[in-house]
């Protein structure tokens, strides 16, 4: 019979020890295939620059087309202050989320029901019109483009110019 506790079975390492749970993936590790084939997509190569570029502004189609230099920095950051109003809108109009989780008749929007909800919402809406009012009868265009639905074209790149200069976008 043997002295001391009985062996715990499972791997062990080349020194006779219990071989250790392999370590965790970071985040970037995780991500990274994914925006090598972002690079891929632009025809990059996967440098740590370029990775970082693609995580940073790679995630939306305005952002690819921004990094395909398709459209520039000003027209890039309209499409960004854009998506925020009209996700801001359209919760202050209650309308159901466009990505719901579950479908149901039942289901509200998001509007809030408190009083000082109230004034924030109609300046919500107060700025989405008069951002539709200078965009025009594209505005339709320009949010199926920021929704994937449509790829970019001229009337598109224009609309969002004038966006750049109804959000006061500085071009420093």
């Amino acid at each position: 019979m043997m002295a001391g506790r009985t062996r715990k079975p499972g791997k062990r390492e080349a020194n006779g020890r219990h071989q250790r749970a392999p370590a965790e993936e970071t985040a970037w590790e995780t991500k990274r295939p994914v925006l090598e084939i972002r690079c891929r997509r632009l025809g990059w190569r996967s440098t740590h620059e370029n990775l970082r570029a693609v995580d940073k502004f790679g995630g939306t189609g305005w952002g690819l087309d921004y990094l395909a230099e398709e459209i520039n920095r000003l027209e890039f950051e309209a499409m960004e202050r854009f998506t925020v109003l009209r996700r801001s809108y359209l919760l202050a109009i209650g309308a159901p989320s466009e990505t719901a989780k579950c479908a149901s008749i039942e289901a509200g929007g998001g509007r809030g029901t408190a009083p000082e909800d109230e004034g924030r919402d109609q300046a919500v809406r107060a700025a989405y019109d008069a951002m539709a009012r200078a965009v025009g009868p594209i505005l339709g265009e320009v949010r199926a483009y920021g929704n994937g639905e449509l790829r970019l074209n001229p009337a598109i790149v224009r609309a969002l110019g004038v966006m750049a200069g109804h959000f006061g976008v500085d071009a420093s």
